[in-house]
C-alpha cells in the first residue's frame, strides 16, 4: 500500500499547505479547537520531533524526551507492526468505542480503519503533545484518517 505520506526534498519540511488541509478537516469533523491558537512559528523554530524516511518509502518519526529518544513507528514495516499490535486487541462485535492513546503517524488509525464492521465504532484518540500533533499535521497528508 502507498503511504499517504507527503514526501518532501527538503528534508522532510513542514508544509503550511498540508497542515492547512489537515487543520480544516480536523475543524469540521473533529474535536481539536486548540490548533487554531498554535503559534506555529514557534512549533517550526524548535520542532518536537524529527523525521527520517523508512526502508519501505515511509515517514518515521522520532521524539526524544529526558529519557532519550524513541520512534514511534517502525523504520521497517509499520503495516504489519500495526496490524501486529491490533491482533493483540480484543476488538470484536461488541466493540462500541476504541481509546488510542497517541496519534503519531496514524499507523495504528490506518490499520483500524481498513478493518472489517469498523464503521459502527468510535474512534476516541487521546494525543498527550499538542506540539507534537501540530507538527506532524504538516508533514503528512491525512486526509484518509481524518476524513472517517
Amino acid at each position: 500500500m502507498e503511504t499517504a505520506a507527503v514526501l518532501r526534498e527538503e528534508a522532510f519540511g513542514f508544509s503550511k499547505d498540508i497542515f492547512a488541509k489537515n487543520l480544516a478537516l480536523l475543524d469540521t469533523k473533529h474535536f481539536a479547537p486548540t490548533l487554531q491558537e498554535l503559534a506555529l512559528d514557534q512549533l517550526l523554530e524548535s520542532p518536537p520531533g524529527s523525521m527520517t524516511l523508512g526502508n519501505e518509502r515511509h515517514l518515521v518519526l522520532r521524539v526524544s524526551d529526558a529519557n532519550g529518544q524513541y520512534q514511534l513507528n517502525s523504520r521497517y514495516n509499520p503495516d504489519a507492526e500495526a496490524k501486529a499490535i491490533l491482533s493483540e486487541s480484543s476488538i470484536d462485535d461488541d466493540t462500541n468505542v476504541i481509546v488510542i492513546f497517541g496519534f503519531g503517524n496514524a499507523g495504528i488509525l490506518r490499520s483500524l480503519i481498513a478493518g472489517e464492521d469498523i464503521q459502527k465504532v468510535k474512534i476516541v484518540v487521546i494525543e498527550p503533545s499538542l506540539d507534537l500533533f501540530a507538527w506532524t499535521m504538516g508533514h503528512e497528508d491525512f486526509s484518509d484518517v481524518l476524513s472517517h
